[in-house]
């Protein structure tokens, strides 16, 4: 019954409900006051961030239609990252990239060898060899048989000193490394397809692990490296001797 309060009101019929919006009782206002009222309702600082919302796809179009990016025609010549003045930031290489070493060379049709099944070849990292790591962070050499700071690239060269043939990853991470200071790995093939030993200087892992320590320290990449160090070395107090010199005499005229 209509008297009980527990029950909710009884509905109009449909045909009673289309009459009463055919003749204005129970019109709603329009989507615009809607919207309008809903916003001055709101606080000063949500109404900024609808505002902003709402503003972005349209100047997103804008930039688009400009220059064809979202940067408004200045993609081609910022770089990553440089925008308002902000250095680029660091762009990390592509993880997969492989460098194989020889290089291979097309056929007398033409055609490329097919790629060697590198897979099963024998995986060296870089933290293998370097002296300021333990044990336990992957160091697989005593401290005075290991080398300081080894590089993939110094690697590759005492691989191919020992006319092995190899893949370079320079961009792989060492599961137990925390950054990308000392990053890359060699994938090494030291066995024919009969199993014995390419180089019978190297015939294990291990022996390829001693014989690359030793070889880096020789290695041209390191003797370039030490090169570089020494001109930036020079640089550098040539600029402060200069620096100084100019300090001083300014001193002597007063």
């Amino acid at each position: 019954p209509a008297s009980n309060p527990g029950n909710p009101p009884a509905r109009a019929p449909a045909g009673a409900r289309a009459a009463r919006r055919t003749s204005g009782l129970g019109a709603s206002r329009p989507a615009g006051r809607r919207r309008g009222a809903a916003r001055e309702a709101m606080p000063k600082k949500n109404r900024k961030q609808v505002q902003v919302r709402v503003q972005q796809p349209a100047a997103a179009a804008a930039a688009a239609a400009a220059g064809g990016g979202p940067m408004g025609g200045l993609d081609g010549l910022l770089g990553p990252g440089m925008m308002d003045g902000m250095p680029a930031m660091p762009q990390m290489g592509d993880p997969n990239m492989k460098i194989l070493w020889p290089a291979p060379v097309p056929g007398p049709d033409g055609a490329m060898p097919p790629r060697p099944e590198f897979t099963r070849w024998t995986t060296v990292w870089t933290t293998y060899i370097d002296r300021s790591r333990s044990y336990s962070k992957g160091r697989r050499l005593p401290r005075d048989a290991a080398c300081d700071d080894p590089t993939v690239v110094e690697m590759q060269w005492a691989c191919q000193h020992l006319n092995l043939r190899h893949i370079m990853e320079p961009y792989r991470r060492y599961s137990r490394e925390q950054g990308w200071e000392n990053e890359g790995r060699l994938r090494v093939e030291l066995f024919a397809a009969d199993h014995s030993p390419i180089n019978p200087e190297v015939p294990n892992k291990k022996a390829l692990i001693h014989a690359i320590a030793r070889l880096v320290p020789e290695s041209l990449p390191r003797q370039q490296r030490a090169e570089m160090a020494a001109k930036a070395q020079r640089d550098q107090e040539e600029k402060v001797a200069a620096a100084a010199k100019k300090k001083n005499k300014g001193r002597k005229r007063r």
